[in-house]
């Protein structure tokens, strides 16, 4: 699939609506609606417009785009390029499964520590635990839990695979 779009001559403006010359379709002047060709293909023109292949963004590795695209068009390279503001992509949460955290904290013995602090926690974080089969290797309750009995919550929450 070829992405194009109009570009008005006189200004370089990127101008009507994205079309995919796959499919053939008339191009319209988007000013007052009269057709103008048929079949949509990159390269063509008239006095007024040329039909340009868009070339899509592609966000940096570890980024993702953020917001609306811009698309210019590029006269020496006769392409519109789109552009987009990006930002750091969100990291994947990790979960880990209790059963590998006991096995953990009883090698590290550490199991008792870990049972009197979770008994002496708030019931909300005693119910969590309770209720969850995994956690998130990066939760501040349990990383801090784990901090206050001697643990080294890089070890025991910790993904290995």
């Amino acid at each position: 699939m070829t992405k194009a779009i109009l570009v008005r001559k006189s200004d370089h403006a990127v101008v009507g609506r994205v079309l995919d010359t796959a499919y053939p379709q008339w191009l319209l002047d988007p000013e007052t609606g009269r057709k103008l060709s048929s079949p949509a293909t990159v390269g063509w023109e008239n006095d007024i417009y040329l039909l340009a292949e868009i070339v899509g963004f592609v966000a940096p590795s570890g980024k993702h785009a953020v917001g609306h695209f811009t698309r210019t068009y590029d006269a020496d390279r006769e392409k519109v390029f789109e552009k987009a503001s990006v930002e750091d992509a969100p990291i994947d949460r990790v979960l880990v499964p209790k059963r590998v955290i006991i096995e953990r904290l009883h090698a590290a013995g550490l199991l008792e520590q870990a049972r009197a602090a979770l008994d002496a926690a708030p019931l909300y974080t005693r119910e969590r635990w309770n209720a969850r089969e995994a956690i998130y290797a990066d939760d501040p309750v349990a990383v801090a839990l784990i901090t206050a009995i001697g643990g080294n919550p890089d070890e025991l929450l910790a993904v290995k695979i």
